[in-house]
């Protein structure tokens, strides 16, 4: 890959520039914002092709198709969340290789598990799950539901490998194959004539790509460690060690894939179909371009901070450059985007989609917000805050849940999308806050605090 351009510098550089930072130049010096670099600007390619399909696809596609999308998106992410039991969130916490190779195993192991439970359930119960997943008009999707829960759960695995041993670029060339393919598949569908279908088909086809992609660049290195650390005991002690991810950190990520897709699902049910696929165009235009940033600093930054955390170092300095950083990359483009959102949307996708712009004008706060909470959601996790920020994603869930109802009885579409998206802004601020004290203390624990 190509080094970085030197807009490319600058803007890392004036995005960090917070707190006292000593100098531009050392900053990009930095292995940190290297590793960001060289994943954000990899992952470009993959983001790109996102973003130049949404106007082909929202004119191949209705709003109804893509409330139905939405609603299966929805309903398939709360089913893959818990797919390696948060073992490989754990991946890249302890110091020898050897206890991390068990974990991926784990991982792996478990999301096999899952699968063919859920292969299971879809033999027995097949007219369940097609009505779960609002498949009915396209009963053979029901056979890919264990297929995309396999797919889900062994890329994750094996992308929290590859972020151990700082493998960024491999990463970065999974999501364009992944990304490449779902676009392609769908797009091909949508000239056929298909309808949600072709949506779910093409998703799950570039999730299947990207995990197929990502196990191709593991090396004989990491298959050798893998293979050395298969003995059952050991396996055992180490999920014994580390059962506070399934214990908690699994129940919390289920929590929180429910609480992004419950929007769809109650739009759906109070609205319509088209009210949902509004409110799912709006969330994927809107979280396209910050993923860019996102998916890049949240692989090298849990990373880094748990290779800090581990050699005894202060992590406060790192939580508020990141997050004050991120402030400041995300408050232009914010009020920009809230100020021309609904004018945007008619003009770059269709009349039709002007709904969705209005929505994306009251859903920037929320999304704001959570582009800067990144680091507290990270930190939480190295500082082993499972139960904490599972009890945090139950008071979330059913407020935002109260909000949704509330608006559906009482409120037009907009007006329950504005409350919902006021509601997820408090809880995102309030997390950041209290990881902001719960690092302080701990780099005061340790001795190496203000």
């Amino acid at each position: 890959m190509s080094s970085a351009t030197p807009q490319s510098k600058l803007i890392l550089t004036m995005a960090f520039a917070q707190r006292g930072l000593p100098d531009a130049r050392s900053l990009w010096k930095s292995s940190l914002f290297r590793n960001v670099a060289v994943v954000m600007f990899g992952t470009s390619g993959a983001q790109a092709i996102g973003i130049a399909l949404v106007p082909v696809l929202s004119r191949l596609y209705t709003p109804a198709d893509f409330g139905v999308f939405g609603s299966f998106t929805a309903a398939l992410a709360v089913l893959t969340a818990g797919a390696t039991l948060q073992f490989s969130q754990a991946l890249v916490l302890p110091r020898k290789d050897d206890e991390a190779a068990r974990l991926f195993l784990l991982s792996c192991g478990a999301t096999a598990g899952i699968a063919v439970m859920s292969f299971a359930v879809c033999v027995v119960w097949p007219k369940s799950v097609q009505c779960l997943f609002k498949l009915s008009g396209a009963s053979w999707l029901v056979w890919l539901v264990p297929v995309a829960v396999l797919a889900g759960g062994l890329g994750e695995a094996v992308l929290a490998w590859s972020v151990r041993c700082k493998s960024f670029r491999r990463n970065a060339l999974s999501k364009v194959a992944g990304s490449g393919s779902a676009g392609t598949l769908q797009v091909v569908l949508g000239l056929e004539g298909g309808t949600a279908s072709g949506l779910v088909a093409g998703s799950i086809v570039g999730q299947a790509t990207a995990a197929v992609s990502l196990f191709g660049t593991l090396t004989t290195e990491d298959l050798r460690k893998l293979r050395a650390n298969t003995p059952w005991r050991r396996l055992v002690k180490t999920a014994c060690q580390y059962r506070d991810f399934p214990l908690y950190a699994t129940p919390q990520n289920v929590l929180n894939a429910t609480s992004q897709g419950i929007p769809v699902v109650l739009l759906a049910h109070y609205y319509g179909a088209a009210a949902a696929g509004c409110y799912a165009m709006a969330m994927r235009t809107l979280q396209a371009p910050a993923n860019l940033v996102l998916n890049a600093l949240r692989q090298v930054l849990l990373q880094k901070a748990a290779e800090a955390h581990n050699e005894g170092q202060p992590l406060l300095p790192m939580f508020e450059k990141v997050t004050f950083g991120l402030g400041a990359l995300v408050v232009l483009p914010a009020a920009v985007g809230f100020i021309i959102a609904p004018w945007l949307f008619a003009l770059a996708l269709g009349a039709e989609w002007a709904e969705a712009g209005q929505y994306a004008r009251w859903l920037i706060p929320w999304l704001a917000l959570g582009f800067c909470n990144l680091p507290a959601v990270l930190f939480g996790r190295i500082l082993r805050q499972q139960r904490n920020l599972l009890i945090y994603d139950v008071l979330l869930l059913i407020c935002r849940t109260g909000s949704l109802v509330i608006g559906g009885l009482l409120l037009t579409p907009l007006q329950a999308v504005i409350l919902f998206s006021l509601v997820s802004s408090v809880f995102n601020l309030g997390l950041v806050v209290w990881m902001g004290f719960l690092v302080l203390r701990t780099d005061r624990a340790k001795g190496t605090g203000r």
